[in-house]
């Protein structure tokens, strides 16, 4: 595929990640290669078990390649200790979950605070961030609400300004409309473009949903492990 031209935020480069299943071994990512560029929207679009999900979570450095290269602002991350991931997952990439993954003791604020408050830099003005998020994604009515008193819609616009929260680099999006039904899911797609919009950030985006994937700058679609463009 041609590269649009602008710094490349997110590279991949012949990965792959095999599991054993008894005696046979299954490659789940077999050998994928791709380039992200600043301020891109990408969507990786696939069926369910086409490894789309597993690829993700090796490019957010959640899980590591059996093989290849992936690197995150020109950083090789899979040569990185546990310690070193966990400083960059916090610093320089953004994740969306499907399932929102919010800690339910924790009102709004708190949740989109967290990872500012473990950051090398930003404790001082956690507060003030998250609810300049919060704000932004049309939440501010709602920032003193735990979890449960929230919609999924709710729920999922918080989770997406916790991603923004140490303004990342790259976000990665696992089916973030995935959970609700199709109004609402379109609403928090929207949001989460409008963000990604105003803020600059680049977003690689999980869907098996061809709709989603149109908004997209770019798609690409997994199959049995493999991009095919």
């Amino acid at each position: 595929m041609t590269e649009e031209p602008g710094r490349v935020v997110l590279r991949a480069t012949d990965v792959r990640k095999e599991f054993r299943m008894g005696d046979a071994t299954v490659s789940a990512v077999d050998g994928v290669s791709l380039s992200v560029n600043e301020g891109e929207l990408v969507a990786i679009l696939g069926a369910s078990g086409s490894g789309k999900r597993t690829l993700l979570g090796l490019l957010g450095g959640l899980d590591n390649p059996t093989s290849g290269r992936v690197e995150v602002g020109g950083v090789d991350i899979t040569s990185m200790s546990e310690g070193e991931l966990a400083e960059i997952r916090n610093e320089k990439i953004g994740f969306v979950f499907q399932f929102f993954n919010l800690i339910q003791t924790l009102t709004a604020v708190e949740n989109v605070e967290l990872p500012i408050q473990f950051s090398r830099n930003g404790r001082s003005h956690s507060r003030k961030r998250a609810e300049e998020l919060l704000s932004l994604l049309g939440l501010d009515h709602r920032l003193d609400h735990r979890p449960g008193q929230l919609s999924g819609g709710e729920q999922q616009r918080v989770a997406i300004a916790r991603a923004l929260a140490n303004g990342p680099d790259l976000i990665l999006a696992d089916e973030p409309t995935g959970n609700l039904d199709s109004g609402i899911g379109q609403a928090v797609l929207q949001a989460l473009l409008d963000a990604r919009t105003q803020t600059g950030t680049t977003l690689v985006l999980v869907t098996h949903d061809s709709d989603v994937a149109a908004l997209a700058d770019r798609s690409v679609t997994m199959k049995d492990g493999v991009l095919i463009d």
